[in-house]
Parts: C-alpha cells; structure tokens; sequence
C-alpha cells in the first residue's frame, strides 16, 4: 500500500503468502479487495468487490 484513505468497514484480505499491493489508493466504505491483488492508481469505489489475483491498473472501480 502507499499514500492510502481507507473507508470505514473496508476489507482488505492478502496473506503473507499472497499480499495485497495497492499503490496511490482511495478505498471507500465497505469495498473488498481479496489475497494477490495488484491495483495501482486506485480509487475503489464505495462496495466494489475485486477479487483474488485481479490485476487493475490505472484504476477507478465504481458500482454507484
């Protein structure tokens, strides 16, 4: 993760076997990003879903 705002109730699920990188970040509430996830621009829009090993790159994630 780098420069992040993480909303509230945001899961973000890596292990230490596959983490989780998220590069210039912006999470909003309730958004899930599961283990080997690779986003780097970012801005997650609020309950959008990515799920294992999704690769996004210069990002924008919305569901509203």
């Amino acid at each position: 993760m780098r420069n992040t705002l993480i909303g509230k109730y945001a899961k973000i699920e890596g292990t230490e076997r596959h983490p989780v990188e998220i590069e210039n970040s912006c999470i909003g509430d309730e958004a899930e990003v599961h283990e080997g996830s690779r986003v780097r621009s970012s801005q997650i829009s609020r309950g959008s879903y990515i799920g294992n090993f999704a690769i996004v790159e210069k990002s924008y994630v919305g569901v509203e």
